[in-house]
């Protein structure tokens, strides 16, 4: 997982981070929309905050004569409002107008910042070293002082993952051993207690817009709906009308829409792909244009992935499926990818970062509306079909362990 540290610009293109996964989903299913409780922004009539001025201030080690500048964010790029050079003493003053609750930062640059929550008539000290921003202390601003505690664990968590993920990558046999298996245990386990964790913020602060900066590690929006719906209606009466706030409200509507499909294809006939069938034809474009047919595939064993670029348990279990390919490449496996992308830039830059080497990559660019996922009933990802060398399915929805032991009965 990335952690977004002080990045207000990843919070600006925040959108529908929504995919499933089917034991969470099931877990679920009697939890009421959460949306019946609140009103939903354009019902509500929030006055339009007057224009204050405020000040930055603070004491910044390591920074003397150097340029020190104060940021708004509310587009991709930021807005400089001052700058200043720092005193020799390290001491520097910053000063902006502002109407309510926006987001700052101050910097050296665009790149290296102190993200910061305030509502435009506090003045607020940042103490710290100007070499490192992001571990600078804020006093004389509640949410900012929460956006640094949320950062400050995403960062712990981060490191885990990072840490696990590099254990498991130095293990002989592509991890398919025992120590390989407790790995990826400990990895889903750390995942459901930052998971946890994440709710329990946004319940602890819910009256801070600072909760924005959970919105993309609710793993599961479609199961966490309730958690997104109550970011969404802090919002609308702290920020409303502000791009973060229709940027969220954009990917409610996404994730209330995704909900209700994924109601109706579970009330719809079950299991659409059977093990013994013969795996219905795909065809769609490739990154560069060409369609690229699961038939062209006959003779291998071949993964069908369903995921998408937006999908954390997907971008997750990629590790995995790298090392699975990388095994038995050689012994007739390969992989056709099927994207449930809608933008076709995040598409080929997730598969660039995860490193997805093989060639089978396709898409139609319609998300949840894709003719792929229809064909083969997806109502989660990721969602992964199994077939021989004949084209008949062997197995679905083989994830981690499971596939790798599949893969390994088959392939030797």
């Amino acid at each position: 997982m990335k952690s977004i540290y002080y990045s207000a610009a990843l919070l600006l293109t925040l959108g529908a981070t929504s995919c499933s996964d089917d034991k969470k989903t099931e877990a679920k299913e009697t939890v009421q929309d959460a949306s019946v409780s609140y009103q939903t922004a354009e019902s509500l009539e929030v006055e339009a905050p007057k224009e204050t001025s405020f000040t930055v201030s603070g004491n910044l080690a390591e920074g003397a004569d150097q340029k020190v500048f104060l940021y708004y964010f509310d587009s991709q790029n930021p807005t400089k409002l001052d700058s200043t050079t720092i005193a020799a003493d390290g001491t520097f003053d910053l000063k902006g107008k502002g109407r309510g609750y926006q987001f700052y930062a101050i910097g050296s640059s665009p790149k290296k910042i102190k993200l910061l929550l305030l509502n435009s008539t506090e003045n607020v000290t940042v103490n710290g070293n100007y070499n490192d921003l992001h571990s600078t202390t804020v006093e004389g601003s509640e949410d900012s002082k929460i956006i640094d505690e949320y950062t400050s664990a995403q960062t712990v968590f981060g490191k885990k993952m990072k840490a696990l993920e590099n254990q498991f990558k130095a293990l002989p046999d592509n991890g398919d051993n025992p120590e390989g298996q407790a790995l990826i245990k400990q990895s889903r386990v750390a995942t459901e207690e930052f998971s946890a964790f994440v709710e329990s913020f946004i319940d602890k602060n819910i009256n801070s817009p600072a909760i924005l900066i959970t919105a993309g590690d609710l793993f599961n929006p479609v199961t966490q709906i309730e958690y997104l719906t109550k970011i969404e209606h802090t919002l609308s009466k702290t920020m409303n009308g502000s791009q973060f706030h229709k940027n969220i409200a954009a990917s409610l509507a996404q994730v209330k829409q995704q909900k209700t499909q994924q109601t109706q294809q579970q009330q719809a006939p079950k299991e659409m792909i059977h093990i013994g069938m013969v795996a219905p034809e795909l065809n769609f474009p490739s990154p560069t244009g060409e369609n690229i047919a699961l038939s062209s595939l006959k003779g291998k064993v071949v993964l069908i992935d369903f995921w998408a670029s937006w999908c954390k348990p997907c971008r997750m279990e990629n590790p995995n499926v790298v090392k699975l390919y990388n095994q038995y490449k050689d012994k007739g496996f390969t992989i056709y990818s099927v994207s449930l992308d809608k933008q076709k830039d995040r598409w080929i830059n997730a598969i660039q970062q995860d490193g997805l080497v093989w060639a089978n990559h396709v898409s139609d660019l319609k998300g949840w509306q894709s003719a792929a996922s229809a064909k083969y009933g997806v109502n989660g990802i990721p969602y992964t079909v199994l077939i021989d060398k004949n084209g008949k399915v062997i197995a679905t929805k083989l994830r981690g362990e499971q596939l790798a032991q599949k893969l390994k009965e088959l392939l030797g």
